[in-house]
């Protein structure tokens, strides 16, 4: 599932989010993620911090 995916953000924008995990590029669309780019990148960094 896409919640599960972690990394870096690299790029981000009101289309998409890519994440770099592991050496590969994810592209995260909202269509796929309803929520707001903004909300997940921050949802993101908020896992990273547990870990």
């Amino acid at each position: 599932m896409i919640s599960y995916i972690q990394g870096t953000i690299t790029s981000k924008s009101p289309a998409h989010v890519i994440i770099e995990s592991g050496g590969l590029g994810y592209l995260l669309s909202p269509q796929l993620h309803p929520v707001e780019p903004k909300a997940f990148a921050e949802e993101a960094e908020e896992r990273k911090d547990v870990q």
